[in-house]
């Protein structure tokens, strides 16, 4: 950034909306005001009861939760058929990061399509979503 002004212009997502679910106050709203600058709609829950709710009600384009929540998507997803192409990014915790294989099995016990680590920051994060946004345009035609 110079003199305030960012020389990149931040790619938009109108129309777009996420469901992000995270017991971590602070990294919730961090991603949450990430996604608003880019014109992503975001819905929140601390807990992955009222979480899936706000999917189920919102019918997001995609979905962002801690791996330790995985569960309860997958849970989600069996019952009801609708959900089955939500794109899904996982938040790997430090204890996910550490072990590899804790992670890769949270991804593919969700079918989740990608994963940001903790702390969350705005590059990787937007990095993740626009690959997912747009090749889920580019695959849905």
């Amino acid at each position: 950034m110079i003199f305030g002004f960012s020389l990149f212009k931040k790619k938009k997502y109108p129309g777009k909306s996420l469901v992000i679910i995270d017991r971590d106050k602070a990294a919730l709203d961090k991603i949450k005001k990430i996604c608003e600058e880019h014109e992503i709609k975001c819905f929140t829950a601390y807990d992955p009861t009222a979480g899936l709710k706000l999917v189920t009600s919102h019918k997001p384009y995609a979905a962002v939760l801690s791996a330790d929540y995985a569960t309860d998507l997958t849970r989600l997803r069996k019952a009801h058929k609708e959900y089955e192409n939500l794109l899904v990014i996982i938040l790997a915790e430090e204890k996910w990061a550490n072990s590899r294989q804790a992670l890769v099995d949270a991804l593919i016990k969700t079918g989740a399509q990608e994963f940001v680590a903790k702390p969350v920051s705005a590059t990787n994060l937007m990095t993740v979503v626009q690959r997912l946004f747009e090749n889920k345009a580019i695959t849905s035609k």
